[in-house]
């Protein structure tokens, strides 16, 4: 139990302390008439103040007659049997002299210790021994714990003396509202007298955001609902309330048809703070139908900014409330405060909603308590109320808890949300420890001493932070950021009202992406003292806490498991948890993948942490953050991912989320705080404005009632013909979209769309926000994933050699003995200054040469290094040798300069693609079904292609899809040739936990009819193994296609003088063994530039002299398409022979680029790397 100082501190602050985890008792010995299922309207039970009342009173008779009956057995009577009503969550028996508990149904673990709840009362003790010495019976409110949820709540409780001791039954004033609200909802029902138009006449035409507490109704029998206050989208819905409760929809139905009202907890959308978080509901039959209305458990304080609006006051007169009040509205001032005539509850000052001056405040009628007991309360000081408000910042409702607070005949107030709480809390210690001692304060916040976990406090001047709890790097000047108030106006509303708030987009410091925050400053002796958090981290912990509510509920027989845990894998955008066994390092429980499930842990392999690491900093302080490369269920890929893990009973409960999901939402939502503060003109025209370089993750703005694209800012030359909404309505109908954008925060949609930066179709994730009508998107490629995973790769390798700098201990733990061979991705380190390798996590025999990554680049090493200088980091793309094939292929290379060194890792971009498009079968399959995915994948195209999806039974190893040449189709099995070099089970193993894995064989590839080493993605689905590769000769296609588009890139940069000419052109032939572009004139069909043979220029072209292929055919293609293949005999500066060679030609401009590789080359070493 919480000691009585701790509890006195928790009435001052409202702050919420974690108590020993108990199972919730089972609530027992309903005081309800018996009705049939569906409700009667007789005998039903009554839930406004009079009956709650009553039935306190009934439950204070009853332990005392109990008492009366057995004497002192009663106590254990009491505490075993959890004699508890199910709506009177409180009820104790006390020694009134030494205040210690006797009996607790709710609690048993507080038998023995001292009630403090009776200290912490809104009477001192002694008054209350006095009062009940006087009167016998009294009722008291005080701070009391929810069994329900462990949460301390405001208690209205009663007290009857009786034999020294004090028998005490109390209800939670948070429940109360919400039940006294249902009930008023029910007896206007009643005096509707038809259903129906009662429905019609609370659900609105459009989704509404209120200021109140809203109520859904539900069909008893069909489980589905039939009215809602806010949202009118869920109506004739299926009710989903109930997926995440530890509650089955059987248990609360029986539960309902037995004593007509219940509560349930699940995870539901917060509209306050705009994450999920555990909601505890009331649900009440009547007469066929299930009324509901619910509240968020969260507890902070606000109590500063009223008392500042009141000292205002007392130094201004009337003229403070002018000060409060804004000209316009402040979306942004969400903690603001207001004033409200104590008499009439006229509002005469708000901060956050101007407009509201001058009417009546009509939130405290909807408070947790009536207003005359508000009032009375506040004669002897200030007091919390719970009310439904909106929260300007998200555009969302929000459960409020207010503190309000009287003087000179008004009330002044100011409310919060639960994770604007935690901040706050950091701040004010922040605060406290600075004040205590000014020299020594700043270099104590900036030690990290007040950092709690993902949370930490910064203080700033006007010009510069001068102490940092996590980057003390950026103490000195101010940095720039993207942030919706500038920083003078900061300073302004600080020295107006002591604290202000900002949302805006920066740098995460614990994953190094850009995300959106939410951030506190309070004005302190001339300083800005400032803490923020990240929405996606408030998300997370949400779903760890209810995980942890599952497991604790349902601990026998290990119900919980199954609970989290689904009897099939499934593809969720939602976040999951999972649990893992501290002692063992298993999976208990895996909320999306069940085969998971006893198995090894792995989600710390791709991490900089080991497991004794992380589980010494869970022993030490309870939970921790961990970030590392794992499959996405969305995407079906390996992702970087945040996951929040928590120790409880020897188990490690976790969730977390993939970075590049939180970034698409942080764009998306930042266009539409954007539109909200800067209004639509300011805000089409930033998103308008076209970068000099293409970029993939870009936001867009859409009409949806017309499909019109009215902001979108990509590649000016794309932008007519780059049309999300065209691609996203192919998949999804308008319909469905606004119907699930109009009901929930936001939506993903997962589409076939061509990716700026490369000009390739690729599948795009988007995250889609409906605000005024209008649809705010903006989402990620698939070539984004790997960007994002090798990112990670070299902040891990950074890591690595900023902790052993010492003898350079860095470059052995790098490098390998040995030469490796892997699918993973590794990192390499090059000295800047003599560019040679220092580090390679492959092939140790690099160390010490030459670095020569930039030598099929398009970027010179000096335009590198330059860049580095500027920015810290580049990308570079070129070829090189690829580790898992044996063989030189496209390499796309993230690289971080750190103490003039190059840290780099990178991908190649065949395996991203065909990830890319077996994940799009499987989009495709959730979608459509598995018989139309299947009817899909076997339509054979008129040419063979050699990339292409299989579907195997997993069973019997039968292909039942394949998408090749109908000539091939019966001799061209996949997973025979798989089969021969992993056995099944491997491959089963391997697969079955959700992730896929690589495998090379050899197999016939349908385009060349030739025996290569293919290169294969395997992931398992829906009980079908889903394949996807490469053959070793499309490995020089792309890699001459990267040399077409590094030609067309030194064309486009000097197209003056046509410089690219000599660019290209050597001034000698000469004799080479890589790939080299050539340039050809549509028109006259003469050769422009040449790689290697300078007196080829300004020649008839002779390339399709001895193809199948016609120049007429040609550039009808090019015309048509843009691009095309040709094959065909000609001269290889290599070998100095006539040879066969496949070239990729590209139009741009009325001219051909293009390049080729020569086959018999291909071949070789396909072979040579067959034996390896």
């Amino acid at each position: 139990m919480v000691k009585s100082g701790a509890l006195s501190r928790l009435v001052t602050t409202n702050a919420r302390f974690a108590l020993p985890a108990v199972a919730l008792i089972a609530l027992v010995a309903c005081l309800a008439p018996a009705v049939d299922a569906y409700g009667t309207t007789q005998d039903r039970t009554l839930y406004d103040q009079s009956s709650i009342d009553s039935r306190i009173n009934a439950e204070v008779d009853r332990i005392q007659a109990l008492y009366a009956a057995q004497g002192q057995a009663a106590f254990d009577t009491i505490t075993s049997a959890g004699l508890a009503d199910a709506n009177t969550a409180i009820l104790y028996i006390v020694n009134a002299d030494t205040l210690q508990i006797v009996a607790h149904a709710s609690d048993p673990g507080q038998v023995g210790q001292v009630a403090q709840t009776l200290r912490a009362a809104d009477k001192s003790y002694s008054q209350i021994r006095a009062e009940l010495a006087q009167n016998n019976r009294i009722w008291i409110t005080n701070i009391d714990t929810n069994p329900a949820n462990l949460e301390f709540q405001t208690t209205r409780t009663l007290l009857h003396l009786h034999d020294g001791y004090i028998f005490a039954a109390g209800h939670l004033l948070p429940d109360t509202e919400i039940q006294l609200f249902i009930e008023e909802k029910v007896k206007m029902y009643d005096s509707y007298g038809d259903a129906e138009a009662f429905f019609d006449s609370i659900t609105p035409d459009n989704p509404v955001l209120t200021d109140e507490l809203y109520m859904f109704v539900i069909d008893y029998s069909a489980w589905m609902r039939v009215a809602d206050e806010v949202v009118p989208a869920r109506v004739g819905q299926s009710e989903t309330i109930l997926d995440t409760s530890a509650r089955s929809v059987e248990d609360v139905l029986a539960d309902l048809g037995e004593n007509e009202g219940t509560w349930a907890e699940y995870t539901f959308h917060n509209p306050g703070t705009d994450i999920i978080q555990i909601k505890r509901t009331w649900l009440y039959l009547y007469d066929g139908y299930v009324f509901g209305s619910g509240y968020y458990p969260s507890d902070s304080r606000a109590q500063a900014q009223a008392d500042s609006a009141k000292i205002l006051y007392a130094a201004h007169g009337q003229d403070a409330f002018g000060m409060i009040t804004p000209t316009e509205p402040d979306p942004l001032s969400i903690q603001s405060t207001f004033v409200l005539d104590a008499t009439t509850l006229d509002v005469v000052a708000h901060a956050k909603a101007p407009n509201l001056v001058g009417t009546t405040n009509t939130y405290l009628d909807a408070a947790d308590r009536p207003l005359e007991t508000i009032l009375a309360e506040l004669q002897d000081g200030g007091v919390w109320v719970w009310h439904m408000d909106r929260n300007p910042a998200t555009q969302t409702n929000q459960l409020t808890r207010t503190y309000l607070t009287i003087y000179d005949g008004y009330m002044f107030g100011a409310g919060y949300s639960l994770p604007d709480s935690r901040i706050q809390s950091v701040v004010d210690e922040a605060i406290y420890t600075y004040r205590n001692d000014p020299e020594s304060g700043f270099e104590v916040i900036t030690s990290g001493t007040l950092n709690r976990l993902d949370i930490y406090p910064a203080v700033r001047n006007f010009t510069h932070i001068v102490a940092h709890g996590t980057l003390p790097h950026l103490i000195g000047p101010l940095p720039s950021f993207q942030i919706t108030r500038s920083n003078e106006d900061i300073w302004r509303v600080a020295a107006e009202s002591g604290t202000v708030w900002s949302l805006y987009s920066f740098v995460n410091p614990f994953t190094g992406a850009d995300q959106i925050k939410r951030g506190v400053n309070i004005l302190y002796d001339d300083y800005l003292f400032a803490s923020t958090y990240t929405l996606s981290d408030a998300d997370t912990r949400s779903v760890v806490d209810y995980a942890i509510f599952i497991y604790e509920s349902n601990k026998e027989n290990d119900a919980w498991i199954d609970l989290i845990t689904p009897d099939e894998p499934i593809i969720t955008d939602d976040l999951y948890p999972f649990v893992i066994d501290a002692a063992s390092w298993t999976r208990l429980a895996d909320g999306v993948v069940p085969d998971r499930v006893g198995k090894a842990e792995t989600i710390l392999d791709t991490s900089t942490r080991s497991v004794e690491d992380v589980l010494a900093d869970l022993e030490a302080n309870g939970s921790v953050w961990v970030t590392y490369t794992f499959h996405n269920p969305a995407t079906g890929v390996e992702q970087l991912k945040r996951s929040y893990l928590q120790l409880r009973d020897g188990m490690v409960f976790g969730s977390g989320y993939y970075l590049l999901d939180s970034q698409a939402q942080a764009a998306a939502y930042g266009s539409v705080l954007d539109y909200s503060v800067k209004g639509m003109d300011a805000t089409l025209a930033d998103i308008n404005t076209i970068p000099e370089e293409p970029v993939s993750t870009y936001g867009f703005i859409i009409n949806p009632h017309n499909g019109t694209t009215i902001a979108q800012s990509v590649d000016s030359d794309l932008i007519d013909n780059t049309n999300d909404w065209d691609a996203i309505v192919q998949v999804l109908s308008v319909e469905e979209i606004l119907d699930v954008t109009g009901s929930e925060p936001g939506m993903w949609v997962s589409y076939t769309h061509t990716e700026p930066v490369t000009g390739q179709e690729e599948t795009k994730r988007t995250w889609l926000i409906l605000n005024d009508g209008l649809i705010f998107g903006s989402g990620y490629y698939s070539s984004n994933i790997p960007e994002s995973d090798v990112q990670f790769a070299v902040s891990n390798a950074i890591r690595t050699y900023e902790a052993n700098k010492e003898n350079d201990a860095w470059v052995d733990i790098i490098t390998p003995d040995e030469p490796i061979r892997t699918d993973a991705l590794y990192p390499f380190v090059i000295d800047a200054a003599t560019w040679t390798r220092l580090a390679d996590g492959v092939v140790p025999a690099r160390v010490g040469q030459p670095e020569t990554i930039l030598d099929t680049s398009s970027r010179s090493v000096e335009d590198v290094l330059a860049d580095l200088e500027a920015n810290g980091s580049t990308w570079a793309t070129y070829l090189f040798h690829n580790p898992a094939t044996g063989v030189e292929q496209l390499k796309r290379s993230y690289l971080e300069m750190r103490d003039g060194i190059v840290f780099g890792s990178g991908y190649y971009t065949l395996d991203s693609k065909v990830q890319s498009t077996l994940h799009g079968r499987i989009l495709e399959y959730e979608r459509d079904g598995r018989d139309a995915v299947l009817a899909s994948i076997n339509v054979i195209p008129d040419e063979p292609v050699s990339t292409y999806v299989f579907a195997v039974d997993q069973q019997g190893g039968t292909t039942i899809a394949q998408s090749v040449d109908s000539d091939l189709i019966d001799n061209t099995n996949d997973w025979d040739a798989v089969t021969a070099v992993i056995p099944v089970q491997d491959i089963l193993d391997a697969i079955s936990k959700g992730t896929g894995m690589w495998v090379s064989y050899e197999h016939t590839n349908p385009v060349t009819g030739q025996d290569e080493i293919k290169r294969t993605w395997l992931v398992m689905h829906g009980g079908l193994i889903f394949g996807s590769g490469y053959y070793s000769s499309n490995i020089p296609e792309s890699d001459v296609q990267f040399a077409v588009s590094n030609a067309i890139r030194t064309y486009e940069a000097n197209k003056e003088n046509d410089a690219w000419v000599d660019i290209i052109t050597p001034d000698e032939p000469i004799r080479t063994d890589t790939m080299y572009p050539f340039v050809i004139d549509a028109a006259t069909w003469t050769r422009l530039a040449d790689g290697v043979v300078p007196t080829r220029v300004g020649q008839p072209e002779t390339i399709l002299d001895t193809s199948s292929r016609s120049v007429e055919d040609v550039l009808a293609d090019l015309e048509e398409n843009g691009s095309t293949w040709a094959t065909y005999i000609f001269h290889n500066p290599a070998t100095g022979v006539e040879q066969l060679k496949r070239s990729y030609l590209q139009l741009r401009d009325g001219i051909v680029f293009g390049s080729g590789y020569y086959a018999l080359d291909a071949q070789v070493q396909t072979s040579l790397n067959g034996r390896i």
